[in-house]
């Protein structure tokens, strides 16, 4: 009998098996969605957002019109966001589709394993076998615990929906740009804000939101740090395009700083030099008086009684006192044109700066970085009071060249970390370089 059990037992549990995966395997099918063939990409001529032709037809007619005809190359640019959008929607469905069905996966063999091993235990013969069973079924339960507790939160529905949350504000801000010009809103700054918009339909930026909206105080600090930071044309971390508009613009005013402060130092060395050199030159002459009357002192005496050491002292101290009175008129004269060389370079550096802030005054678009300056949120108090008295010298026309040096570089750094955003700021900051090289 008990041969004939052993064969009854394992068909048992190969007919349970089999059961449990048509249970599982044998549901309905669940038929995918079709998409409209309104979405589908059918030639060349096709409007799809999945046809790269005409997507690339579109950015090289707005290339074209940019700067001939600003109302179609609008036209053009809100066709392109539009296309834009609806890829990411469509990737962010898929991506949501795709995180849903895996967590069942992944919760149906979890189920799957513990009903085995349950029942493994109920038809197991051996209290030793069952107890190892038991013990490993603890240990997977167990895990399974830590594992839904640690990673099931990234697959909630609530996630989701900040998600989604998320998006609808980027998406909102975009729209509210499409009736500006192509000047002030052209295609690489929409571009810029469709990043945004994607990267807003992600988990980081979800969970970022949501631990910033689980306190008060926190979410508040971060609106009033948002708020500062677009009033100062600040926009999180540099990007390698921003870290290299600002190296290249500090690079040009660092050549017009430093030759002014080379300059400024060669004019104080040569302002000293001419200032002692009077002394040195009178102090000359009086030796040479000395020497003069030592001299004459002795050829008054009988030639007999004439100390020749003190005659030939006499002469080597006038001959040295001439040669110091040459040397400091020499210094002096010296010093004179170095002087004027300096000035004449600080004269022109100092237009160079001139002209730079001038030029940003008179440009309606890089005018408002001036007020904008003292605003940086990584400035004190007693930074942004000095920055905020040097632009009043400035604008008045009062301003000395540190009061220049102090703020056109803040100005350069403005406008270079506008540039993802407003990429042509930066480039009107170059020009204005350009105009005073």
């Amino acid at each position: 009998m008990k041969a004939p059990f052993s064969r009854f037992r394992r068909r048992l549990r190969l007919a349970s098996a089999a059961a449990c995966l048509c249970v599982c395997f044998g549901g309905a099918t669940t038929l995918a969605q079709k998409t409209p063939t309104v979405f589908k990409t059918d030639g060349a001529d096709s409007t799809s957002v999945s046809n790269m032709n005409y997507i690339n037809s579109l950015e090289s007619q707005y290339k074209s019109a940019e700067a001939g005809s600003p109302e179609l190359a609008k036209r053009l640019r809100n066709k392109l966001i539009y296309i834009s959008v609806e890829q990411i929607d469509e990737v962010f469905q898929g991506y949501r589709r795709k995180s849903r069905k895996r967590n069942e996966w992944v919760q149906f063999l979890l189920d799957f394993l513990e009903v085995g091993a349950s029942s493994a235990i109920a038809i197991t013969n051996g209290e030793r076998a069952k107890e190892v069973i038991a013990e490993v079924l603890t240990g997977f339960k167990g895990g399974r615990s830590s594992l839904n507790k640690n990673f099931k939160l990234l697959e909630t529905q609530i996630l989701f929906n900040k998600m989604v949350a998320n998006r609808s504000a980027r998406q909102k801000e975009i729209y509210e740009k499409l009736n500006e010009d192509v000047i002030s809103y052209p295609w690489e700054r929409a571009r810029s804000d469709l990043r945004t918009y994607l990267y807003a339909g992600t988990i980081d930026d979800a969970l970022n939101s949501l631990s910033i909206e689980t306190g008060r105080e926190a979410g508040e600090e971060q609106r009033l740090l948002e708020e500062t930071k677009r009033a100062a044309n600040v926009f999180g971390a540099p990007t390698p395009a921003e870290i290299a508009a600002s190296g290249a613009n500090a690079g040009v005013l660092d050549a017009i700083l430093e030759a002014y402060d080379d300059a400024r130092t060669k004019a104080a060395k040569a302002d000293k030099t001419i200032t002692d050199a009077p002394k040195a030159i009178a102090d000359a002459e009086q030796a040479i008086a000395d020497a003069d009357k030592k001299l004459a002192d002795e050829m008054v005496k009988p030639e007999a009684n004439r100390d020749q050491a003190a005659i030939t002292a006499a002469r080597d101290a006038k001959t040295k006192a001439a040669a110091e009175k040459k040397a400091a008129e020499d210094a002096k004269a010296k010093a004179d044109k170095d002087k004027a060389d300096a000035g004449k370079v600080m004269e022109t550096n100092l237009a160079k700066l001139k002209g730079i802030f001038q030029g940003v005054m008179d440009d309606p678009m890089l005018a408002p970085l001036i007020d904008k300056v003292p605003q940086d949120p990584d400035f004190g108090p007693e930074l942004k009071a000095q920055l905020e008295a040097s632009i009043a010298r400035l604008k008045a026309k009062k301003g000395t060249f540190d009061d220049y040096a102090l703020v056109i570089p803040k100005i350069a750094n403005t406008a270079a970390k506008n540039i993802t955003r407003e990429p042509t700021l930066n480039e009107r900051f170059k020009v204005v370089l350009q105009a005073n090289p």
